[in-house]
């Protein structure tokens, strides 16, 4: 009797070590751009209980959480569910050393490198930064925060209250007038210009100091 409990036991052991290398490894190939992971299992199941990860379903990522498809063991038959893991991901990203305002140019000495949980941002972190990166801050970015995408922007092309040369004709006859754009953009953007006149036109920037107005 004694020998069949530990054949018994041995057998749960080895079945519950396989699945957690399986959810390991699962998780590792589709996390590979991290320097470290952390998981811990979120949902009320046991791992004895799941025959294995079902790969022909897809997994999905709510932040830090990951539902993973599995086929779990109930009876003589199979059957699909979902198991929630809690993941940190760690990566080296940069970190503001120094309260930022908004509409600065940044530069790679406004920040340190920190490895950090990027599982928990509410965006994607930057990771590297030059000095020509050509970006500035959308937002006051506060001493310690990590540096998002979304907090940046490119230099604008064209200021805010920027005296440009608006240019408007057809039949290859060309119209040139000094205007006053009322906001900021880059080439291509369409933006709002005020002529002398304070009349309000919609014009597309054609570089730093030209724009073309738009029918």
């Amino acid at each position: 009797m004694k020998s069949i409990l530990l054949i018994l036991f041995s057998f749960l052991f080895v079945s519950q070590n396989t699945i957690e290398n399986e959810l390991r490894d699962y998780l590792l190939k589709r996390f590979n751009d991290c320097e470290k992971l952390e998981y811990e299992i979120a949902s009320n199941m046991k791992l004895s209980s799941i025959e294995g990860i079902d790969y022909s379903r897809e997994y999905s990522v709510n932040k830090n959480i990951v539902t993973i498809p599995v086929l779990l063991k109930k009876n003589q038959s199979t059957t699909s569910s979902y198991l929630s893991i809690k993941i940190k991901l760690y990566k080296t990203v940069l970190v503001a050393a120094e309260n930022i305002d908004r509409n600065e140019i940044l530069f790679s000495n406004n920040f340190r490198k920190e490895v950090k949980d990027v599982s928990i941002l509410n965006g994607t972190p930057v990771t590297e930064l030059d000095n020509n990166s050509g970006l500035v801050s959308k937002l006051y970015i506060r001493q310690g925060s990590v540096l998002l995408r979304e907090m940046t922007e490119g230099v604008p092309d064209i200021e805010n209250n920027q005296r440009v040369t608006l240019h408007a004709g057809k039949n290859g006859v060309d119209i040139s007038l000094e205007v006053t754009s009322r906001e900021k953009g880059s080439i291509g953007d369409i933006i709002r210009v005020v002529t002398p006149e304070n009349k309000i036109l919609r014009a597309k920037i054609i570089d730093k100091y030209n724009v073309v107005i738009e029918e």
